[in-house]
C-alpha cells in the first residue's frame, strides 16, 4: 500500500473504529472522517454534473442522517465499460481487518480473460472510502432554475457507455445500492456523479495496495462472483444493462458455479431483447452447466446452443 499519510487519511482514520468496533455507540452523523468525506464527495459530484449554469443551480442535500456501520458488513464495488470489461470488488469489513477480493473480465471475439486477486487491508486504509459510501447513501443531488433564467435549455451527451455501483449487506437489514449504468449525458449526471466518485476512490486504493495474492485457476469458481451475480438478478434486467447482463454471463465460464442457475433461468424468462446474442450465452450456459459451471475456465460462446432445453 502507499503509505503517504494524508489529512485527509489521517482524519478519516480517526473514526474508522467507531463503527470498526462490534460493541461501538451510535455514531454521530458529522463524526470527522465522514464531513471530510462529505466534502470530497460534493467536491467530486461538482466536477462530474453537467450544468446549464446559465439556467440553474446544483443543489446537495446531506441533512439526512448516515448510516450508522458496525462490523461485520460487506461492500460491493462494480465498475463497467461498454467496450467489454466488467469488475467486482468485494470489501468484507470485519473488526479488525479488511478482505478484499477483485475479480476482473475483459471478453474479446475470440478469447476472454479473467482475473481474480485477494489482499488484506488495515481498517484505517479503507476507512475514507467506508465514509464516502455513508455520504453517499444520505446525499440527494437535484438542481433549481435560476431566477429570471433566460428561455430554452441545453443539453449534453457523450458515446461513453459505462456501468458503476456500490452495495451495502449489513447483517439483518437490507441490502441497499447506489448503481447507474448508460451513457454519459447531462440529464443523468445528477445520478451517476456521486456513484463515480466513490467507485473511483474504491479503484484508487486498489491499484494502491499491494500484497496481492493470485486466486489459483481452480479456485476461481469459489470467489464471490457466482453471489454478484445471483445479488445483481434483478439489476441485469434494468434497461440498459443488457451488455452488464452479457459480460456477466459470460464471466460464469471463469468465475461461475452451479449456485447461478436459478438466476440464469429467470434472466431466460425475463430477459428482453431483439438481439438473439444475449439469449443465447444464457441458454448454453443452461443448456451444458457441467461444462460451462464447473471445471477448467470455458469461453461461453454467443450462438444458439445445439441443445436449448435447460435444466
Amino acid at each position: 500500500m502507499n503509505r503517504q499519510t494524508t489529512t485527509l487519511l489521517l482524519t478519516a482514520t480517526l473514526s474508522f473504529h467507531a463503527f470498526a468496533e462490534s460493541a461501538a455507540s451510535a455514531q454521530e452523523p458529522d463524526d470527522p472522517g465522514l464531513v471530510l468525506a462529505q466534502v470530497f464527495l460534493e467536491e467530486g459530484i461538482e466536477k462530474s454534473v453537467l450544468l446549464d449554469e446559465e439556467r440553474e443551480v446544483l443543489v446537495m442535500d446531506s441533512s439526512a442522517p448516515a448510516l450508522t456501520l458496525e462490523a461485520p458488513f460487506v461492500l460491493d464495488v462494480q465498475r463497467g465499460n461498454w467496450g467489454g470489461s466488467i469488475t467486482f470488488a468485494r470489501f468484507t469489513v470485519g473488526v479488525s481487518s479488511v478482505a478484499v477480493e477483485e475479480l476482473s473480465y475483459s471478453s474479446g471475439r475470440r478469447s476472454s480473460r479473467g482475473n481474480a486477486r485477494r489482499t488484506t487491508l488495515e481498517p484505517e486504509e479503507a476507512a475514507h472510502l467506508v465514509h464516502l459510501v455513508r455520504a453517499l447513501f444520505r446525499t440527494k443531488v437535484f438542481t433549481r432554475p435560476r431566477p429570471n433564467a433566460p428561455l430554452g435549455g441545453s443539453s449534453s451527451w457523450s458515446s461513453r457507455d459505462f456501468y458503476a455501483m456500490a452495495r451495502l449487506q449489513r447483517q439483518g437489514s437490507p441490502m441497499i445500492e447506489r448503481e447507474y449504468c448508460g451513457f454519459v449525458n447531462s440529464r443523468s449526471s445528477l445520478h451517476y456523479a456521486g456513484i463515480e466518485v466513490v467507485v473511483k476512490a474504491a479503484r484508487i486504493l486498489l491499484q494502491e495496495a499491494d500484497d496481492w495474492t493470485e486466486v489459483p485457476e481452480e479456485s476461481r469458481r469459489q470467489t464471490h462472483f457466482t453471489a454478484a451475480f445471483v445479488e445483481n438478478g434483478e439489476l441485469m434486467l434494468l434497461g440498459g444493462h443488457w451488455w452488464v447482463m452479457e459480460l456477466s454471463v459470460e464471466a460464469l465460464g471463469l468465475f461461475g458455479n452451479r449456485g447461478a442457475l436459478d438466476t440464469l433461468r429467470d434472466l431466460r424468462e425475463r430477459h428482453q431483447s431483439s438481439v438473439p446474442r444475449g439469449h443465447n450465452k444464457i441458454r448454453n450456459v443452461l443448456a451444458s452447466p457441467d461444462h460451462y459451471l464447473e471445471g477448467p475456465p470455458q469461453k461461453v460462446p454467443d450462438t444458439a446452443p445445439v441443445s436449448s432445453s435447460g435444466r
